[in-house]
């Protein structure tokens, strides 16, 4: 009996098997995958949800599950980001359209990982993520001009860093 695999079954095993490479077949061919950044921002409404409880635990470059809610009465494109099997918020709503259709479509490489932490931040920006898609190199291909931004991280803006009570 055929099951499917779910996403971030399909995402740990992936990397599981050697990060942004694995072997695959039996003519032990290696792939060489590139991360190409689709989104980068703060967790929206990180202080409502479990990561407050948690920041101590995380850390930079955990994987994130990302779950489509498309029953949320607030936005029909909700994306909540779990670290854990804990919610701690979501993809902004200004930022989910595209990605709440990449993942409805099952697209399995998109992932999302913890960038940067700051607990000393104002609750709305101790947690900043990336969202990236992985894609495999081809022998000596080249990224194109267009596109060398999105394999880079950008450093988050801070606009306000105080200590919450």
């Amino acid at each position: 009996m055929y099951t499917p695999m779910k996403r971030m079954d399909f995402i740990h095993r992936l990397l599981a098997l050697g990060g942004l490479s694995f072997i695959a077949g039996n003519n032990i061919k290696t792939k060489q995958y590139r991360k190409f950044y689709l989104l980068q921002c703060f967790v929206r409404g990180f202080q409502y949800y479990e990561g407050p409880s948690w920041i101590s635990q995380m850390r930079e470059g955990e994987l994130l599950e990302l779950v489509r809610e498309p029953d949320n009465e607030y936005d029909p494109a909700a994306i909540a980001l779990h670290w854990h099997n804990r919610k701690i918020g979501f993809i902004p709503a200004e930022e989910n359209e595209m990605l709440s259709k990449l993942l409805d479509i099952g697209l399995p490489a998109l992932i999302a990982e913890i960038s940067f932490l700051e607990p000393q931040a104002a609750s709305w920006e101790k947690v900043f993520i990336s969202v990236y898609l992985l894609n495999e190199i081809q022998s000596s291909e080249q990224v194109p001009s267009v596109a060398v931004s999105l394999t880079q991280l950008e450093t988050p803006h801070y606009r306000t860093l105080h200590i919450e009570d």
